[in-house]
């Protein structure tokens, strides 16, 4: 699957931690969007991989409103380290 850095994600830094908060932005690491919209992010451990699942909604409400320009409607966790 190939996934894309748009011009909002470059800005990852300036994002990142206000959307998600400092835990969540220590542990889970933003990769890029598919093309169906989803962000696909690295989670550290199983945890938070389980974690994100249960917050995908909220996350994607918070980062909406950091990025609206976004139009992410969905998070895709994965566990470091897996393909």
């Amino acid at each position: 699957m190939s996934l894309r850095q748009p011009g909002w994600f470059a800005a990852l830094d300036g994002w990142w931690l206000a959307a998600v908060g400092p835990e969540v932005a220590e542990n889970v690491t933003p990769l890029g969007v598919d093309e169906a919209g989803a962000l696909h992010v690295a989670c550290r451990t199983a945890g938070w991989e389980r974690q994100i699942r249960v917050l995908g909604r909220v996350m994607v409400s918070r980062l909406l409103r950091h990025v609206p320009d976004s139009a992410v409607v969905g998070i895709r966790p994965t566990r470091a380290g897996d393909s």
